[in-house]
């Protein structure tokens, strides 16, 4: 479902093959934990880094009952944002995504956790915007 806020961010930028390489000047960790059986957990992570050029990349992570997902897009180094508004927005949609996968890719060894889990990450993430 498109919003009117999917609308007023562009896509990410690209990186062109043979772009110098960029270090990450800074870098801002956005978590939601959670404490289970007396011990914090971490359910899911973005992660916002302001390169050496000024543009914005970012990573997503979550951890559900029974699989976990580290989705870094800076492991690859190939999309940037122009803002860190734009980096969160494709952060937040980019975690959604991979949640939606996850539940309609469900084995055997779904749980019902899992589902309440998402739906606690994906509230968490809305409400960063």
């Amino acid at each position: 479902m498109t919003t009117l806020l999917d609308l007023m961010h562009e896509p990410p930028l690209e990186r062109r093959p043979g772009s110098p390489p960029f270090e990450i000047a800074e870098v801002e960790h956005l978590d939601l934990t959670s404490k289970d059986w007396g011990f914090e957990r971490k359910m899911a992570s973005i992660q916002l880094g302001r390169t050496s050029c000024g543009k914005w990349v970012w990573a997503t992570s979550y951890s559900l009952a029974t699989c976990g997902r580290y989705c870094g897009v800076w492991g690859n180094e190939r999309k940037f944002a122009r803002s860190r508004e734009a980096a969160l927005h494709h952060a937040i949609e980019e975690l959604r995504a991979r949640l939606r996968d996850e539940q309609s890719h469900a084995s055997s060894t779904w749980s019902r956790s899992n589902d309440r889990m998402i739906t606690d990450i994906l509230k968490w993430a809305e409400g960063l915007r």
